[in-house]
């Protein structure tokens, strides 16, 4: 009886493993504070940009959209950036011999047929914006390791159609002031973010790809960085202001004062400082998308 109790155990524990191991194979894949970053931007701008509170069943099923696309992402990211990662981020799921290529490259091409599956149901405006993001992904996963500066435009171009896609998800596709506003801003601040990133990893990533504080020097894209969010501001300022929000403009102005100052303090920092920078540039933009979310509590 004890041999077979301890057998018991043993199998459970060897089952509790490769459960727990599992998870960690899906959390690493799936980045839960980028995935959740993306799908509060786009909860957040349908709020804001709706003329009410949006019923929450359309919310939900375009929050899984939005989330199949940035998950079949990673795995692309993954799948091409799996030499670099060997050396740079040897803790993925790919270099570390958790999964192989293959399976990565499947997965992403299933999240991306779901995806369009799921817009497809939705309006011809939200599928064109799903394909074209799947086909924006497509060439930033293998570019980026190419050229440094494509790599930052498409991903900031494709966090900008967040926003875009949850304009449509509210409204009809038209040029509008609002999705104007609030997109341009979101692709201007994520430009800053990802600069300031090509500063963090510029020493690692140096052997594979060729970034711009690899060309010009990290001061003169702290410089770039800093610039851009400054001129973000002005953007979701007008967002807020224009459309009546005054409470919430005023709420902005605040982050908008702070985010000022830290940015004065980084702007002569050393590639040391990237970290920090990169940090209050996502408290700051946190700051705005509570603002965003608040428009109609």
């Amino acid at each position: 009886m004890m041999q077979f109790n301890g057998g018991l155990t043993g199998i459970t524990n060897m089952v509790n493993r490769r459960g727990i191991a599992t998870w960690r194979v899906v959390l690493d894949f799936a980045r839960p504070w980028a995935l959740t970053a993306t799908v509060l931007l786009f909860v957040t701008a349908r709020f804001g940009m709706s003329q009410g509170i949006p019923p929450w069943e359309a919310t939900l099923v375009s929050s899984i959209s939005i989330a199949l696309i940035v998950v079949g992402g990673f795995g692309l990211n993954d799948f091409f950036d799996r030499r670099m990662d060997s050396s740079v981020h040897p803790e993925r799921v790919i270099p570390s011999g958790r999964v192989k290529p293959g399976v990565v490259l499947l997965t992403s091409l299933v999240c991306f047929a779901v995806a369009v599956a799921l817009f497809s149901q939705q309006s011809t405006a939200s599928l064109l914006i799903g394909i074209l993001a799947i086909m924006i992904l497509a060439v930033y996963s293998p570019s980026k390791n190419v050229s440094g500066i494509l790599g930052n435009i498409l991903m900031a171009l494709i966090t900008a159609l967040v926003v875009v896609y949850a304009y449509t998800t509210t409204r009809p596709l038209a040029l509008d002031w609002q999705m104007i506003l609030l997109s341009t801003a979101v692709f201007i601040a994520l430009m800053s973010q990802e600069l300031v990133k090509d500063i963090e990893d510029m020493y690692k990533e140096a052997p594979f790809r060729t970034t711009l504080p690899l060309q010009i020097g990290y001061t003169a894209v702290y410089r770039i960085s800093a610039g851009l969010a400054a001129s973000a501001i002005p953007l979701l300022l007008g967002f807020f202001f224009v459309g009546g929000r005054v409470i919430a403009g005023i709420l902005a102005i605040l982050v908008s004062v702070w985010l000022l100052k830290a940015l004065g303090r980084f702007v002569f920092a050393g590639p040391q400082a990237a970290t920090t920078h990169v940090r209050v540039l996502k408290i700051a933009m946190s700051g705005f998308l509570v603002i965003l979310a608040a428009v109609h509590v």
